[in-house]
């Protein structure tokens, strides 16, 4: 990603994952930073979640 000030390429500081609990739902996060001007940016982008499905057991 480049930088919106200087447009110069911006390094990865941190890449982890977040969580809003006002509806349930969890964000891969990566945090840039363009060291020329000091600028940071974050993007968090939605993971789709995949439903787990229910195992039956069989009777014994």
């Amino acid at each position: 990603m480049n930088c919106p000030i200087c447009n110069k390429n911006m390094n990865i500081v941190r890449k982890d994952a977040s969580y809003n609990r006002s509806k349930p739902a969890t964000y891969d996060r990566t945090l840039f930073r363009c060291s020329d001007c000091d600028t940071w940016i974050k993007i968090e982008v939605p993971v789709k979640q995949m439903r787990a499905e229910k195992v039956i057991q069989p009777a014994s």
